[in-house]
């Protein structure tokens, strides 16, 4: 029943954020009053999910985070283990998420329970439920990626830590974007056939976040589409600009440009009349790269004219960032057979 990828003598780290964390608490439990522990690191990341946080993509970084702990702290005594669970076969988030709960559920009951242990949670990770085992056997949980904020709640989970913020948080960057330019009637756009879930519930955070009073001078409307199907398309579209001229669209940005061309073929949007704003996770292909606007065909320039495209950002870098990188992406062409976009940075990638 283990869907175990491998054991690993030490290794921690998803990002350089979490390395931050670990050895702010590494430095701690191997103070000179405390004694050498056994710790383990049970990991529930999918693999054959085409998402940003999956293996292929967050893999490197983790294989760098276990030899930097190795390096620090091969002569403080500590013998710390990761562990791997996914299912090879699983390639929906639903059977993933399903998946991962039983992997974890099981191995912690028959192999982990009473030793020390901290747990890895992801999108399709079963991190909606992941918390509350935690929490249930009082174990730490960091999660890679974005989750609600039920998932870390200090009151209901109260040791989860989330490493990459909610969607509420994701949400609140829409809202400050909105009052910046005095957009007060925005209408959502979500491709309920997306694969992933980042869509779907930013589309719930949104409405949620305007019910509170420091929102309230806000309209939010919401439509789902299923780009597959032509008049489920069109008719989200035409309710949508009868409500506002500020679209939300949320959705890959090839079905965001497919969604376009429809809905102006159709004469639904006189182009340039509207603003379409692209909201994305991460700069990966998995999401639908800010390029796919580059080299325009002429029949698109208006279109594309009125599109901001919205997604998060590497921050400001440290001095050995660049060599960091490199080495992330060397490790991501060697060891998991994954190459970022051209012009996209590892550390940009979520």
């Amino acid at each position: 029943m283990f869907g175990v990828l491998r054991d690993v003598t030490v290794f921690f780290a998803c990002s350089k954020t979490i390395s931050r964390i670990f050895n702010v608490f590494f430095s701690f439990a191997f103070s000179s009053s405390v004694a050498a522990f056994d710790l383990e690191l049970i990991s529930t990341i999918p693999y054959n999910i085409s998402l940003g946080v999956a293996l292929p993509w967050t893999g490197a970084g983790l294989d760098l985070g276990q030899e930097s702990v190795r390096r620090r702290y091969a002569s403080s005594g500590l013998n710390l283990t990761v562990t791997f669970l996914y299912r090879p076969e699983d390639r929906s988030c639903d059977d993933a998420n399903a998946n991962a709960m039983l992997l974890l559920t099981e191995y912690y009951n028959r192999r982990a329970a009473n030793r020390c242990v901290a747990i890895i949670s992801s999108a399709c990770g079963g991190h909606a439920l992941t918390p509350y085992l935690a929490r249930e056997w009082n174990v730490l949980l960091f999660t890679n990626s974005l989750v609600t904020n039920a998932a870390i709640n200090p009151q209901s989970t109260p040791t989860a830590i989330g490493m990459a913020g909610t969607y509420d948080g994701f949400a609140l960057a829409l809202f400050k974007l909105f009052r910046y330019f005095g957009w007060f009637h925005v209408t959502l756009l979500q491709d309920s056939s997306a694969a992933t879930e980042f869509y779907w519930e930013t589309f719930k955070a949104v409405p949620s976040l305007a019910a509170r009073s420091e929102y309230s001078n806000f309209t939010i409307d919401g439509f789902r589409f299923n780009i597959s199907e032509l008049q489920t398309v069109k008719d989200a579209v035409s309710m949508a600009a009868q409500r506002s001229r500020i679209f939300v669209i949320l959705a890959n940005t090839a079905v965001v440009i497919r969604l376009l061309r429809t809905a102006k073929e159709n004469g639904i949007i006189v182009p340039r009349d509207y603003v379409f704003i692209v909201f994305q996770p991460l700069r990966q292909a998995v999401y639908g790269s800010i390029t796919l606007f580059d080299n325009a065909a002429d029949k698109d320039l208006d279109l594309f004219d009125s599109v901001i495209f919205l997604t998060t950002y590497g921050g400001v870098k440290s001095n050995g960032s660049d060599a960091l990188e490199e080495r992330i992406l060397e490790r991501q062409r060697n060891g998991y057979r994954t190459i970022l976009e051209p012009g996209i940075k590892a550390s940009s990638r979520g």
